[in-house]
């Protein structure tokens, strides 16, 4: 995938908490080509999600081919974590990470899971 990659194209996808939206960008010249809006479906986000995805490659003018990078954010994430509210997540850490690492949030625990499988 080095310099003679014909692919072009990047998706960009955020889950907000009201819309999920896509665009379609070219990665050479940074012109965003697409953009679409779909409703947040909280049940399942992917739903959401596809909607969007589905309304920038509907168009017929981009295929799937032609998308060398996706990127997925998620500001619905982001205001869960500002708003205090959401289920509880945490941290799998892979072999090598230290714990001390991650005790900047107030929220981490910092239980070792080293030596475990």
């Amino acid at each position: 995938m080095g310099d003679n990659d014909p692919r072009t194209l990047g998706l960009g996808i955020d889950t907000g908490g009201t819309f999920t939206d896509a665009a379609i960008v070219n990665m050479k010249t940074m012109q965003v080509l697409a953009t679409s809006k779909s409703p947040t479906t909280y049940s399942d986000l992917s739903i959401g999600m596809l909607g969007a995805v589905d309304g920038v490659l509907g168009s017929g003018k981009f295929t799937v081919d032609e998308i060398k990078l996706v990127g997925l954010s998620t500001t619905l994430a982001t205001n869960s974590i500002l708003t205090g509210k959401g289920g509880s997540v945490g941290l799998i850490c892979i072999v090598g990470y230290r714990n001390r690492d991650a005790t900047w949030g107030r929220r981490w625990s910092t239980t070792s899971l080293e030596g475990t499988q």
